[in-house]
């Protein structure tokens, strides 16, 4: 692979917007109301109030763990590597795919829903000639720097460079 893309240029890791730590909110409640509705039988003469909140919040730190857990792995995983001729990222089917800079048919930018609580701003979406294309989760750490690379490497008309100078 390094004969026929060049040298690694440099690594890019998808990092986690702020807003993400709102997350637990919404959380917490979809957890107490799931509690609330799959507790068998609940007699309000005999009902537990301290047992039934004791559970909710087991229940909701387990959530909370696994989704924090769940998004820095991502961010630790999904990593987008830049090459002399060309870029290796992750693929729709969590899978690795390398792209020479020829192969790369066109760039799009997907915008993400729920932005309040989604930790990323959007998709970029690099669609090959043939195979798999990339999807790379904006933000990146050192995105300036990643930009005037693919600008560098690929050339100013590229696709990719044109989509990521568009903003």
């Amino acid at each position: 692979m390094k004969e026929i893309i060049g040298n690694r240029v440099g690594v890019y890791r998808t990092t986690m917007r702020r807003e993400v730590l709102r997350l637990p909110i919404p959380m917490a409640l979809v957890t107490a109301l799931a509690v609330f509705l799959t507790r068998r039988r609940l007699d309000t003469a005999n009902m537990d109030v301290y047992r039934l909140a004791g559970d909710a919040l087991v229940v909701w730190a387990a959530c909370c763990c696994l989704v924090f857990a769940g998004l820095w792995v991502s961010t630790r995983i999904w990593k987008v590597t830049l090459f002399e001729g060309g870029v290796r990222g992750p693929t729709s089917s969590l899978g690795f795919q390398t792209l020479a800079w020829g192969e790369i048919s066109a760039a799009e930018r997907t915008p993400l829903h729920m932005r309040s609580i989604n930790p990323f701003h959007a998709v970029l979406l690099l669609h090959a000639s043939q195979g798999p294309g990339i999807w790379i989760n904006e933000p990146l750490l050192g995105m300036p720097e990643f930009k005037e690379h693919v600008r560098r490497l690929a050339g100013e008309d590229h696709p990719f460079a044109r989509l990521l100078h568009e903003r």
